[in-house]
This record gives structure tokens, sequence and C-alpha cells, in this order.
């Protein structure tokens, strides 16, 4: 189910995940989304796992088309939505569906200048510099280190290792 919510979250291009963009999220993003009571098992399993998933999952900015600046892990402070919230974003006239392209316009953030003071860590942000070529989308392991998504990669991040015993070359 992982791989699931991995290929839903770095939009991979699929017809599975075209119609889940279509029919389950309905243009809004799989961190923000919630289930109803008619979805399928399959289906509530996915947006379950999201708590734990989230904070491994890391965009690395090429042309901003495809980063959502509020909900994707992308800089240090993000997701941005844990401290900005809809009714923000919504009043300053933006969308939330925002990529981080959609944000930047001639090396400034198009949000407004006083959240720069009122919310502390966009004064803490760069303006990313934005380039010809494609997002790219690594598993950050709980120790820090980028790493291609790969299950053997989650199941390592995702199970802990229990204490060593004395009888463990036994096993």
């Amino acid at each position: 189910m992982i791989k699931h919510l991995w290929n839903v979250a770095v939009k991979k291009d699929t017809l599975w995940i075209k119609w889940i963009y279509m029919e389950k999220l309905k243009g809004r993003n799989i961190w923000e989304v919630q289930c109803d009571s008619k979805s399928s098992v399959g289906w509530k399993n996915i947006p379950s796992l999201r708590d734990k998933v989230r904070r491994h999952i890391w965009w690395k900015i090429g042309n901003g088309n495809k980063i959502n600046v509020w909900h994707d892990r992308w800089c240090i402070v993000s997701p941005l939505s844990e401290f900005i919230d809809t009714r923000d974003i919504y009043d300053a006239r933006l969308s939330n569906t925002s990529t981080i392209k959609e944000i930047v316009h001639e090396g400034r953030w198009k949000w407004p200048e006083e959240w720069n003071t009122y919310f502390v860590e966009l004064g803490q942000l760069q303006v990313p510099i934005l380039r010809d070529g494609i997002e790219d989308t690594v598993w950050m392991s709980r120790n820090g280190h980028e790493k291609i998504f790969k299950i053997s990669n989650v199941w390592v991040d995702m199970n802990s290792n229990g204490t060593k015993v004395d009888w463990h070359p036994l096993v």
C-alpha cells in the first residue's frame, strides 16, 4: 500500500493515478483528502498510511510544475500547510493547489509580504531558482539520507530494529 501512496503522492503518470486524481481526490491533495464511509478498504488504507510516510517523501525542485507549494515536502519548513491554513491561502487570493512555479515570479514569492513576519518560518525560506527540467522525488530515510524509493528502503525505515539479544547468532 505504501507504494500506491508513493505513486499518488509523486503523481506517477499512469491510468490508475489519473483515475485517483479525478474520482477520489477531485482536485484536492492526497495529504488533505478524507475518506468517506463508502470507500473501499483498499482506498481507506492508503490515506491511513499518510502520517507514517509523508515525512519520507521529498521533492527536488526543477521547474516547479509538479510540487504543491503548500502540501508537499520541498524545503526544511515544509509542508507549509502545517502552519498556513486553507483560510489564509484563500484570503490571500491564492489556490490550495498552487505549484511552486505559480507562487514564484521573477525571483520573488507571490504571497503577501506580511506573511514573512506573521509566519516566522517563511522568513527562513529562500526563493528557489527554477530550472528547466523535471522534479524528482526521493525517499528521505529516518537518518536524513536521500534514497531511491524502493520497498527495501521503506521496510528499513518503517520497521524498527529490536534490541540485539545475546542469542541473535543462533537465528
